[in-house]
């Protein structure tokens, strides 16, 4: 499973140059098209140009939570798990897993895609999508 460290890495082999003051690549919308499938996204016209092949399954929030539990965002949004937390915010945030969601927002009448490294996946109940990465 990768880590936040591998996402990184491939956002900067797609081109991504803009960093946060942890060292984290912030994702473009340009770059993150790059990593969408060529279907499954609502109003998104992709290539796949890094075949990652991203597509929008949305994610899954325990069905105990007492606001919106149950899948969400199908066809605007996944969310992938990483094997990394929080660990350079301290506190209660270096238990929190790190995700790296890719989704969209509608503005002004059109639609535009973003991704972010996010917290969106934090219970043991929540679910997200999986990739795995091969060392060379």
């Amino acid at each position: 499973m990768p880590s936040r460290e591998d996402y990184n890495n491939l956002l900067g082999t797609l081109g991504q140059s803009a960093k946060d003051t942890y060292g984290y690549y912030i994702p473009s919308s340009l770059v993150t098209r790059k990593l969408l499938a060529t279907s499954s996204w609502n109003n998104i016209i992709s290539k796949n140009e890094s075949g990652f092949n991203a597509t929008a399954t949305g994610h899954f929030l325990d069905l105990n939570r007492s606001t919106n539990p149950g899948f969400q965002n199908r066809n605007t949004e996944t969310v992938f798990l990483t094997t990394s937390y929080y660990t350079e915010l301290g506190g209660n945030w270096a238990q929190t897993p790190v995700s790296f969601r890719i989704y969209t927002v509608l503005n002004n009448n059109t639609v535009e895609i973003f991704s972010s490294f996010s917290d969106a996946i934090y219970r043991n109940a929540d679910a997200g999508s999986l990739r795995f990465v091969k060392d060379n």
